[in-house]
């Protein structure tokens, strides 16, 4: 039986201190071989990582295992798991945490805190239903990552304006899933310009092929960044971007406030 209990408080900072740059860059299916050979995993754990959708979710899956292998030399084998593919990684995660890393993690938790539920904030995702094939992709991707999401998965007929105008100000962040059924309903208007009118941070995130924004949309929009999960780049590439501009906007947030 793998071996279950919490690290140790430095091991623990260590791996909090690099989570972002281990979800980003790990690949966690080549490591859990080595992982299960040293009694780290069992085949359970195996299958939960490998039911991820993306690189990342499966990447989220493992570190979370990690965090509670407990504290007799799992982490040290788990580093000696990254030393031949993932040496930079390696190199990151065994330099002395210092007081300022400490104080840095903290604050990175304070932040994503506000991100997945801290004060009772979610990211909502304002999308058409139109889209909602790639749209709730994208939503499981951000749930099996941690974050708390808001989201509309079946059209709400009965206090329409209440429910939109709540999740739209109960939110940390508004992700816009865009395309030219979005620009035409009605509803999606009333969402973005109410997210505008809140002055709520948003990220754009395009969900069909070689939608240009226009009218409205495009007035709103002007030349604000955009994800495409349409274009050329891979799924998880475009995902990790995401993840990216969701935590600069967090810990913008956690510092501001």
């Amino acid at each position: 039986m793998p071996p279950r209990g919490k690290l140790k408080q430095q091991d623990d900072l260590r791996l909090r201190k690099n989570h972002l740059l281990l979800k980003n860059e790990l690949d966690a299916l080549k490591i859990t071989d080595f992982l299960y050979e040293k009694d780290i995993l069992d085949r359970d754990d195996i299958e939960r990582i490998e039911s991820g959708r993306t690189t990342m979710e499966r990447n989220e899956i493992l570190l979370r295992r990690i965090s509670n292998i407990g504290p007799e030399g799992a982490f040290d084998i788990f580093l000696d798991s990254l030393k031949e593919d993932y040496k930079h990684l390696y190199d990151a995660l065994v330099k002395e945490p210092t007081t300022h890393d400490q104080k840095a993690v903290e604050e990175s938790h304070c932040a994503t805190s506000n991100a997945t539920g801290g004060k009772n904030r979610h990211i909502m995702i304002s999308y058409c239903h139109a889209d909602k094939e790639i749209v709730h992709k994208i939503y499981l991707s951000l749930q099996n990552l941690g974050y708390n999401l808001w989201i509309d998965k079946e059209k709400m007929e009965t206090n329409l304006l209440e429910s939109m105008s709540q999740a739209v100000e109960d939110s940390s962040i508004v992700i816009m899933c865009i395309s030219q059924k979005y620009k035409d309903s009605d509803n999606c208007k009333m969402e973005a310009e109410y997210t505008s009118n809140l002055k709520k941070d948003y990220i754009i995130v395009k969900v069909t092929p070689n939608y240009k924004p226009d009218g409205w949309l495009g007035l709103m929009l002007g030349q604000k960044l955009y994800f495409d999960f349409c274009g050329r780049s891979p799924y998880d590439t475009v995902m990790q971007e995401l993840v990216k501009q969701i935590e600069v906007i967090t810990k913008k947030q956690s510092s501001s406030s």
